[in-house]
């Protein structure tokens, strides 16, 4: 019996060695060093799983947050939000691919940790599209609560090793992809703006837009339902901006597609006004190529003009 346990034990030993040697290969080969560790495995997005990173490190305790999908992420100015409502106290939580019901649960968390007066949403059809993200969100709520001395027991509690085996690499590569629509290099409010010259545009992105007559979820327009009622029973002022699409892209809509367009945003928008918040519908003026990246998502340029646009409306909307 003891020579078995002696021989696991060996075995145990040698694996473990192993396992440390190719890892240290593995670092080593790609350059990958300890800033480069992934954040904790919260959900099944990595891009989540980075902004839950940075919201627990921000030093920000946020008046006013952005929560939404890359519409939110990559298609709102920080400095211009800043500067127009007059607040430093300003967090873009956002990430890729953000349902409505993702953002309702994240709300209902960080409207607890942050006490916001101001939540702002900048929209488009392909969010009432997206899949619900799988979030573990007891844990979450645990993690974005936590001290930084306390991480490492967030990283063990969601381990997955093949979850760090494949994302070391791609965290160094989405922090510092400039030209690449996967880039995740936050400026300090959390925002992602994509530069323009230079970006590597995909064609077939460049010509997406999102109106799959099939794929709209309408259990979304209850979720949007959700939050405007959240907001306003927590005193929150919820601003929902509807991100416009490329001047070449808009102007070509069939008649379908244009009555499909105005439909979601006529219920988005009567959703939204029935609490008493504030819609602005961008697609009102036309917005030329050469401020966006894709069919929805703007570069540097266009995301200030819209943020700019947007707050205009607000502040004229508050007027009268």
């Amino acid at each position: 019996m003891s020579r078995f346990v002696k021989k696991l034990f060996l075995f145990f030993v040698f694996n473990l060695l192993l396992t440390i040697g190719l890892s240290v290969s593995y670092l080593v080969y790609y350059k990958i060093t300890f800033t480069d560790i992934p954040p904790p495995n919260f959900s099944n997005s990595y891009s989540y799983n980075e902004k839950m990173k940075f919201a627990r490190k921000a030093s920000i305790r946020p008046d006013v947050i952005a929560i939404g999908s890359s519409m939110s992420l990559n298609n709102l100015d920080s400095e211009t939000i800043k500067k127009r409502l007059n607040t430093d106290s300003y967090l873009n939580l956002s990430s890729w691919g953000m349902s409505l019901k993702d953002i309702y649960n994240l709300l209902k968390i960080q409207s607890e940790i942050h006490k916001p007066h101001t939540l702002i949403m900048s929209s488009g059809i392909v969010d009432f599209q997206e899949v619900d993200k799988n979030v573990d969100y007891v844990t979450l709520e645990e993690y974005l609560r936590s001290n930084e001395k306390e991480e490492i027991l967030f990283h063990l509690k969601c381990f997955n090793l093949k979850y760090y085996i494949s994302k070391f690499k791609y965290a160094k590569f989405v922090r510092a992809s400039v030209h690449e629509y996967e880039y995740l290099g936050y400026d300090k409010y959390g925002a992602v703006n994509f530069i323009g010259k230079g970006f590597q545009i995909d064609s077939s992105r460049w010509n997406r837009d999102y109106m799959n007559f099939d794929s709209i979820e309408t259990s979304y327009y209850s979720y949007l339902d959700s939050i405007t009622t959240f907001c306003k029973n927590k005193n929150i002022s919820l601003l929902f901006f509807e991100s416009p699409y490329r001047k070449g892209l808009y102007s070509k809509f069939d008649a379908e597609k244009s009555e499909r367009l105005n439909s979601h945003i006529q219920k988005a928008e009567g959703i939204v006004n029935n609490d008493d918040h504030i819609f602005v519908n961008a697609n009102e003026i036309m917005w030329e190529d050469t401020l966006f990246v894709d069919g929805t998502h703007l570069n540097a340029m266009g995301a200030k003009l819209f943020t700019e646009y947007c707050l205009d409306k607000v502040k004229l909307h508050k007027r009268i």
